[in-house]
């Protein structure tokens, strides 16, 4: 959130309309407690918005207009009900900022996910950040 607001308060910043600003955070800026967040997390639910959500609401508002917002990549995972291997995804999520509706924040966003995955995208031993 801060960074958001140090960029968009920037002098070098070009305030014409015209001009698409981007912001774009590193990979791996968002990492879940085990490396990872689960698909839940990330999309939410009909009780709680997920992060996806919670960072789409970071760029609400006219003040974003003309800015599109790259939140870096974040690994969310599948949980399966019989405890064996899931499936992991790698996704650079980005938002068009400026919106004011939910369908022109639904029309601005996008989820590009990895397409080939690295060894090193995910922790050897999660349990040894805890």
């Amino acid at each position: 959130k801060e960074a958001l607001a140090a960029a968009s308060a920037s002098g070098s910043v070009d305030e014409d309309a015209s001009t698409l600003k981007v912001f774009m955070a590193p990979e791996f800026l968002l990492r879940g407690p085990r490396g990872a967040y689960s698909m839940k997390v990330l999309l939410g639910d009909k009780s709680k918005a997920g992060l996806f959500a919670e960072l789409s609401a970071l760029v609400r508002g006219d003040v974003w207009k003309n800015w599109l917002i790259v939140f870096g990549t974040i690994v969310g995972y599948i949980d399966l009900p019989d405890g064996g291997v899931f499936p992991c995804y790698n996704c650079a999520c980005a938002q068009l900022g400026g919106w004011n509706t939910e369908e022109e924040r639904d029309s601005g966003s996008v989820a590009i996910m990895k397409t080939f995955k690295s060894g090193i995208d995910f922790l050897q031993k999660p349990e040894d950040i805890l």
